[in-house]
Protein backbone atom coordinates (compact mmCIF):
# COMPACT_ATOMS: atom_id res chain seq x y z
CA UNK A 1 0.00 0.00 0.00
CA UNK A 2 2.86 2.43 0.53
CA UNK A 3 4.24 2.05 -2.83
CA UNK A 4 1.01 2.81 -4.40
CA UNK A 5 0.69 6.13 -2.22
CA UNK A 6 4.24 7.02 -3.26
CA UNK A 7 3.22 6.38 -7.22
CA UNK A 8 0.24 8.27 -6.95
CA UNK A 9 2.64 11.22 -5.55
CA UNK A 10 4.96 10.64 -8.14
CA UNK A 11 6.41 13.36 -10.56
CA UNK A 12 4.98 12.67 -14.43
CA UNK A 13 7.64 11.49 -16.63
CA UNK A 14 6.61 12.19 -20.67
CA UNK A 15 7.80 9.55 -23.35
CA UNK A 16 7.35 11.26 -26.89
CA UNK A 17 7.94 8.26 -29.80
CA UNK A 18 7.89 10.29 -32.28
CA UNK A 19 7.56 7.33 -35.53
CA UNK A 20 8.04 8.10 -38.93
CA UNK A 21 5.58 6.16 -41.15
CA UNK A 22 6.51 7.69 -44.50
CA UNK A 23 6.59 5.59 -47.62
CA UNK A 24 10.69 5.46 -46.95
CA UNK A 25 10.07 2.75 -44.30
CA UNK A 26 7.98 0.33 -46.20
CA UNK A 27 8.46 -3.22 -45.42
CA UNK A 28 11.35 -4.46 -43.22
CA UNK A 29 12.11 -1.09 -42.00
CA UNK A 30 8.31 -0.46 -40.66
CA UNK A 31 8.12 -4.01 -39.24
CA UNK A 32 10.70 -3.33 -37.15
CA UNK A 33 9.86 -0.01 -35.66
CA UNK A 34 6.52 -1.72 -34.75
CA UNK A 35 8.29 -4.83 -33.08
CA UNK A 36 10.71 -2.31 -31.19
CA UNK A 37 8.07 -0.69 -29.54
CA UNK A 38 5.89 -4.00 -28.44
CA UNK A 39 9.07 -5.66 -27.37
CA UNK A 40 10.05 -2.72 -25.34
CA UNK A 41 7.04 -1.90 -23.32
CA UNK A 42 7.03 -4.87 -20.78
CA UNK A 43 10.32 -3.48 -20.00
CA UNK A 44 8.97 -0.31 -19.77
CA UNK A 45 6.56 -1.22 -17.41
CA UNK A 46 9.09 -3.34 -15.42
CA UNK A 47 11.52 -0.21 -15.12
CA UNK A 48 8.52 2.42 -14.50
CA UNK A 49 7.10 -0.25 -11.84
CA UNK A 50 10.23 -0.28 -9.95
CA UNK A 51 10.86 3.56 -9.60
CA UNK A 52 8.22 4.94 -7.22
CA UNK A 53 9.10 8.72 -7.88
CA UNK A 54 8.25 9.06 -11.78
CA UNK A 55 4.41 8.22 -13.32
CA UNK A 56 5.94 6.83 -17.01
CA UNK A 57 3.32 8.36 -19.19
CA UNK A 58 3.72 7.61 -22.89
CA UNK A 59 2.35 9.66 -25.82
CA UNK A 60 3.23 8.67 -29.42
CA UNK A 61 3.06 10.67 -32.73
CA UNK A 62 2.67 9.07 -35.99
CA UNK A 63 4.24 11.39 -39.04
CA UNK A 64 4.15 10.58 -42.92
CA UNK A 65 1.98 13.22 -45.16
CA UNK A 66 1.54 15.77 -41.82
CA UNK A 67 1.42 14.35 -38.49
CA UNK A 68 -1.11 12.71 -36.00
CA UNK A 69 -1.46 12.51 -32.29
CA UNK A 70 -1.75 8.53 -31.72
CA UNK A 71 -3.92 9.43 -28.76
CA UNK A 72 -5.30 13.03 -27.15
CA UNK A 73 -3.18 12.75 -23.71
CA UNK A 74 -0.54 10.83 -22.91
CA UNK A 75 -1.29 7.35 -21.13
CA UNK A 76 0.11 5.36 -17.89
CA UNK A 77 2.80 2.99 -19.52
CA UNK A 78 0.67 0.12 -17.70
CA UNK A 79 -2.53 1.30 -19.99
CA UNK A 80 -0.31 2.17 -23.39
CA UNK A 81 -0.67 -0.56 -26.13
CA UNK A 82 0.54 -0.07 -29.49
CA UNK A 83 -0.84 -0.43 -32.99
CA UNK A 84 1.26 -1.23 -35.87
CA UNK A 85 1.83 1.62 -37.91
CA UNK A 86 1.40 1.34 -41.94
CA UNK A 87 4.24 3.15 -43.91
CA UNK A 88 2.86 5.54 -46.86
CA UNK A 89 3.18 9.18 -48.58
CA UNK A 90 6.31 12.05 -47.99
CA UNK A 91 8.14 12.06 -44.64
CA UNK A 92 6.54 15.24 -42.69
CA UNK A 93 9.00 15.71 -40.09
CA UNK A 94 8.54 19.00 -39.13
CA UNK A 95 5.23 18.88 -38.16
CA UNK A 96 5.57 16.48 -36.12
CA UNK A 97 8.25 18.21 -34.25
CA UNK A 98 5.92 21.62 -34.03
CA UNK A 99 3.41 19.67 -32.20
CA UNK A 100 5.47 17.85 -30.12
CA UNK A 101 6.79 21.35 -29.08
CA UNK A 102 3.71 22.67 -28.26
CA UNK A 103 2.96 19.33 -26.09
CA UNK A 104 6.31 20.30 -24.19
CA UNK A 105 5.29 24.03 -23.51
CA UNK A 106 3.96 24.54 -19.48
CA UNK A 107 1.62 23.66 -19.32
CA UNK A 108 0.03 21.51 -20.61
CA UNK A 109 3.32 19.97 -19.56
CA UNK A 110 3.48 20.35 -15.39
CA UNK A 111 6.04 22.05 -13.94
CA UNK A 112 6.76 19.14 -11.51
CA UNK A 113 7.38 16.80 -14.42
CA UNK A 114 11.23 15.43 -14.93
CA UNK A 115 12.66 16.73 -18.65
CA UNK A 116 10.79 14.59 -20.95
CA UNK A 117 12.34 12.06 -23.14
CA UNK A 118 11.88 12.36 -26.73
CA UNK A 119 12.01 9.39 -29.21
CA UNK A 120 12.70 9.52 -32.69
CA UNK A 121 12.09 6.03 -34.70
Amino acid sequence: MAFQREKQNARPLYLFLMCDSSGSMQGPKINALNTAIKEAIPEMRRVAGDNPFASLLVRAIEFSDGARWLSEEAIPIDEFEWADLKADNQTDMGIAFSMVADALKIPPMPKSAYPPVLVLV
